[in-house]
């Protein structure tokens, strides 16, 4: 559990299933990452670029996504939380309220 990947190019590598779980991953490269079924709670995912990066049923619960773009990541089946879902939502202008 956690360990520093900040600034560190883990673009197009196989992540799956993998326990990254309070990892520090601040503007990390994961463009084109599968990263499918990951656990990311608590991950530091602040500025970390992300296209076609495969986040298919990851656990982002708990991470800090300040700067994240969800249109650039495949997020279906993801757990996040509500206040993510509410800025992500806003992204694809859905008005919640």
């Amino acid at each position: 559990e956690g360990g520093d990947l900040s600034q560190v190019s883990l673009g197009g590598l196989d992540l799956r299933e993998r326990d990254l779980s309070g990892a520090r991953l601040v503007e990390a490269n994961l463009v084109g990452t599968n990263l499918r079924g990951a656990n990311l709670t608590r991950a530091d995912l602040r500025g970390v670029r992300v296209d076609r990066t495969d986040l298919r049923d990851a656990d982002l619960r708990g991470a800090a996504l300040d700067g994240f773009d969800p249109r650039r990541a495949d997020l279906r089946g993801a757990h996040i939380d509500l206040e993510h879902a509410i800025g992500f939502a806003s992204v694809f202008g859905v008005v919640i309220g």
